[in-house]
């Protein structure tokens, strides 16, 4: 969260969880991250997880998000995290 505090105008980070398929998960603040990873993925057997990675196929939701969905001339930082 300490990316977002930095480089977000509304400290909101979107996230997705992907491995072979991606889910775009609600987006988290300060506010509600406590639990978060538990709530919204490890509880939720709807969600890609523990798979093999496709980046593709996420990598064109996140660009259609930034470029379509939400077009702006602000700069969008993009990180990814793994966890093994």
């Amino acid at each position: 969260m300490a990316e977002v505090n930095e480089f977000d105008d509304d400290h909101t980070l979107d996230v997705w969880v992907y491995d072979h398929r991606f889910t775009r998960l609600p987006s988290v603040t300060e506010k509600d991250f406590e639990d978060y990873v538990t709530r919204f993925i490890l509880n939720n057997t709807s969600v890609p997880k523990f798979g093999r990675n496709d980046e593709p196929l996420v990598m064109r939701d996140v660009i259609s998000k930034y470029t379509k969905e939400e077009p702006s001339n602000i700069p969008t930082f993009i990180t990814f995290k793994a966890h093994y």
